[in-house]
């Protein structure tokens, strides 16, 4: 069972035309990988920074239909441990 605690933050930035607009994403918080016996095995309490870039679809005052351009990537990596899940999970589902 993975159980992620994560809030994040979001801000904004809006470009001129064609209307693109640059979302970084900072995703804070505990994500835990239990195994079958409820133990952790592993753990990623850190923070990441991650950047999307999304286009209004023509439509500047409906942010609800704004599609995805872009993942622009990593902003800031990881800020805490960073334990490899799949490496955890492959031998815990075998």
């Amino acid at each position: 069972m993975l159980t992620i605690r994560a809030p994040s933050k979001l801000r904004i930035v809006l470009e001129p035309p064609p209307r693109t607009a640059r979302r970084i994403i900072l995703a804070t918080g505990n994500a835990v990988l239990y195994g079958e016996d409820g133990k952790a095995i592993a753990r990623n309490p850190g923070q990441i920074r991650f950047e999307l870039l999304f286009g209004d679809n023509g439509t500047p005052d409906d942010p609800f239909d704004d599609v995805l351009l872009a993942d622009l990537g990593l902003v800031k990596g990881s800020t805490g441990r960073s334990d490899d899940f799949c490496a955890a999970a492959v031998p815990a589902l075998s």
